[in-house]
């Protein structure tokens, strides 16, 4: 069994047999409640739209379990002992991406045109040579980077580029720094491909890409917490919102002060469809305003009957044969509440 296919071992765990479901949904960008609300629960939700091919997911994990590193449940699939010590292994001896949540909140693809070019550009003009094709012939890529350079000039710009990826790239492992740079085009030369580096390295070319993802992605992440002027170049690639347009809606007037039922009628939807909506802002935003539609008497009932439960182990049917009158909307709120209060916690 090769390494690509054993990278999905990362996302199970021993004692949470319902990933399978939940890691193919995030995936998929298939974001109904449920998925978030366990995406979350499992500290999953980095992987939303990961690139990461799901085509023969269901064949792989039988493949891991035939090798002994999952075993199959009546609820899901599992790590095995032998599986972690594997998962252990891997994260020892392969690259693996350590910042998956850029992929969610950046265009990261956008972002890998505009490091080519920037890099390509600062090489040129280090060497006073104007006259060169451009790596990339991307409009949007060459019309941010030239209203980039029109505001701060050659000088920040080979300041700034040559200062953040000197210290950026000393702090990274040797090969890890010389795979990155050896894929830069720069003056009289081009950038080797994944395939080429794979094949002088003895690597897969699957490790080359994800060490080349892992490491763009924090670079970028590099230059907003270092305040470089470079990361205005970031900003134009992340994204204003994680949430759908039609829950963005429905929160917007939510804050405005409408309640569920005047939301559902103003947007002509099923009151369900807002509270799904309200949910999965919930689950995605650590500062929605929970109290607004959860009252403490209900909570203090809840987190009363389940006081010696697990969070993740709640049944609402139970819930509803003490108190039928407190509604599912308001029993997952309240779960939502006790899962990010125990992130906090750890």
């Amino acid at each position: 069994m090769d390494y690509g296919s054993e990278k999905w071992l990362l996302y199970f765990s021993e004692s949470q047999p319902r990933r399978p479901a939940v890691i193919r949904q995030l995936l998929s960008n298939h974001l109904t409640t449920s998925a978030l609300f366990w995406g979350r629960a499992y500290g999953l939700l980095d992987i939303i739209a990961l690139p990461l091919d799901i085509n023969n997911f269901e064949p792989t994990l039988d493949e891991l379990c035939q090798k002994k590193l999952l075993v199959e449940t009546s609820k899901g699939m599992c790590l095995t002992a032998k599986g972690k010590l594997r998962v252990e292994e891997l994260k020892s001896k392969h690259q693996f991406l350590r910042e998956p949540a850029f992929f969610n909140g950046f265009d990261l693809k956008g972002w890998e045109k505009q490091f080519y070019l920037l890099v390509q550009v600062a090489s040129e003009l280090s060497y006073q040579n104007n006259k060169y094709f451009a790596i990339t012939n991307d409009f949007r890529t060459q019309q941010l980077f030239k209203n980039w350079f029109r505001r701060y000039g050659k000088a920040t710009l080979l300041e700034e580029i040559t200062t953040s990826l000197t210290d950026f790239l000393a702090h990274e492992p040797k090969l890890d720094a010389q795979l990155f740079c050896e894929q830069l085009t720069g003056h009289g030369r081009l950038g080797q491909t994944k395939a080429q580096l794979a094949a002088r390295y003895r690597l897969q070319i699957a490790e080359i890409e994800v060490g080349w993802r892992d490491m763009c992605a924090r670079y970028a992440k590099y230059l907003l917490e270092q305040n470089f002027e470079l990361a205005k170049l970031v900003l134009n690639y992340k994204r204003l919102s994680n949430l759908p347009a039609s829950t963005e809606k429905t929160y917007t007037l939510f804050l405005a002060g409408k309640s569920i039922e005047e939301i559902a009628n103003l947007r002509r939807i099923r009151k369900s469809t807002v509270q799904e909506h309200l949910l999965n802002v919930a689950i995605l935003a650590d500062d929605f305003p929970k109290e607004q539609l959860l009252s403490p008497k209900i909570k203090k009932q809840i987190v009363d009957l389940f006081e010696n439960c697990p969070v993740l182990d709640w049944k609402f049917q139970q819930l509803h044969e003490s108190y039928p009158e407190i509604s599912f909307f308001e029993y997952r709120l309240c779960q939502i509440e006790r899962v990010i209060a125990g992130e906090r916690k750890a």
